[in-house]
């Protein structure tokens, strides 16, 4: 990042909503964070994983965005993911990240303009059909995507980088800390559904990660449900992120947090046309992206896991059938039908993976 000959980069927040920059809270009191420090290690845990839960933390991150927030200090910034196509940072202070393109990846089939077009179908989709669908399931807002030459931009990116390590949580894992993996398969039914027939998406390779998002206090006014800006190409200032955070109309309280279910990830998505391809293709396609690659680790099979197919599957045709008669293409695909197709498929894959 330390020229204008850097890779390209979208720009996201983890919160759905820009706007300008408010002024930091007091600390909560302390009685909420200190009872939430007494706990044990794995009453903590199941609380902190478990959705919609609110936690409240003696949480340094507070001193830092504050720290963060002056205009007289240097961005800081913190490595919090790399994949195949990209490394991803988190400004701290301003609510967003910003997705790195590896210099290997620019000019290929899967690039990051190519993501961030699918990220913007992606959360229009879920914007349009998420609450009518009761989907808890988060999409964090594409802000705008950065050219590889856009200098400005890059040149003040030249820090030093902090890292952050995410934790993989397995099926027995999460029962042994009793989270409820029903309602979990529910809410995964649920995003395949308005990506697949909202979006257009097939939803290969994306990520499911549990995480937090900071709360508006009490006294302020709860934040809008997206931005009231639309995605950018480009961004529109020398310093476009710097300064443009991502906490509408909030006050937010650091301490604060509430656990969700975010979807990320889109760059190995490809659009399927829902007016235009035949229905059997369709299918085809998206039964494909759900039996492989790192949605194997998402979908539940439907004979290793029964009783988490069985709710990821309701959930996902009840959604399916709403956004295709919202859409007039009720008659055109059957939601229930192929998921049977599904059914069958991810048994065959199953049957070839175990001869392999």
């Amino acid at each position: 990042m330390s020229s204008a000959r850097e890779p390209s980069s979208s720009n996201e927040s983890s919160t759905d909503t820009p706007t300008p920059t408010p002024s930091c809270t007091p600390p909560i009191p302390l009685s909420a964070a200190q009872e939430f420090a007494s706990l044990s290690d794995t009453e903590a845990l199941k609380q902190a994983l478990a959705l919609k839960s609110v936690i409240y933390t003696h949480s340094s991150y507070f001193s830092r965005v504050r720290q963060a927030r002056d205009p007289n200090r240097e961005a800081e910034i913190i490595v919090i993911g790399e994949g195949t196509q990209g490394t991803i940072f988190e400004m701290i202070g301003d609510g967003m990240v910003v997705k790195k393109e590896k210099p290997e990846q620019q000019g290929r089939m899967f690039c990051l303009q190519e993501e961030f077009t699918m990220h913007i179908a992606v959360n229009a989709a879920f914007k349009r059909y998420r609450d009518h669908a009761r989907c808890d399931v988060l999409i964090p807002y594409p802000f705008y995507y950065v050219p590889k030459d856009y200098a400005d931009f890059w040149n003040e990116l030249e820090h030093d980088f902090h890292s952050l390590r995410n934790f993989h949580l397995t099926l027995p894992e999460m029962e042994e800390l009793g989270m409820d993996v029903k309602a979990l398969a529910a809410q995964l039914g649920k995003a395949f559904a308005i990506m697949h027939w909202g979006a257009e998406a097939d939803g290969n390779d994306v990520e499911f990660v549990l995480g937090t998002r900071i709360l508006p206090s009490s006294s302020s006014s709860s934040a809008a449900s997206s931005p009231s800006s639309s995605p950018s190409s480009s961004p529109g200032s020398p310093r476009p992120a710097r300064r443009a955070t991502a906490w509408a109309n909030e006050d937010p309280n650091f301490q604060r947090r509430e656990v969700n279910l975010f979807m990320v990830d889109f760059g190995r998505c490809n659009r399927v046309s829902l007016r235009n391809g035949p229905p059997p293709v369709v299918y085809q396609l998206y039964k494909a992206a759900m039996a492989s690659g790192a949605n194997e680790l998402y979908v539940p099979h439907p004979r290793q896991t029964p009783r988490l197919f069985r709710a990821f599957r309701q959930a996902y045709v009840e959604v399916a059938e709403a956004i295709l008669k919202d859409r007039g293409l009720q008659n055109r695909f059957n939601a229930d039908a192929f998921m049977w197709d599904f059914e069958d498929y991810a048994e065959v894959c199953l049957k070839y993976r175990s001869i392999d």
